[in-house]
């Protein structure tokens, strides 16, 4: 039973340092992102709204080293992609979505 234990263990602590290292590609990318709008790449349209009471500060762009398309902020922050649940284009949902504000 100890060898068992002992051999989860290390699995574990194998697995879970194994989980922490970005692959340098990943790493890359997210650094080209960060450091600026579209920055590393393409924009592909500008002038897109976060949300209801923001400005038109986002953009789709495609980073030139793999091709990726992703939205971004004028702080170089990804878009976090919301879905809208029932469809339609308001500030409020129709009651589908339970306490959404239509995503």
């Amino acid at each position: 039973m100890g060898n068992l234990l002992h051999g989860l263990a290390f699995a574990f602590l194998v697995a879970s340092s194994a989980c922490r290292d970005i692959p340098s590609n990943v790493q890359s990318f997210v650094d080209r992102v960060k450091s600026g709008k579209c920055e590393g790449g393409s924009i592909l349209q500008d002038g897109f709204y976060a949300n209801y009471a923001g400005g038109k500060t986002q953009a789709y762009c495609q980073d030139d080293a793999t091709g990726a398309i992703y939205i971004v902020g004028d702080s170089g922050s990804l878009a976090d992609m919301d879905v809208d649940c029932d469809g339609a284009q308001s500030d409020h949902g129709d009651g589908r979505c339970g306490y959404s504000d239509d995503t």
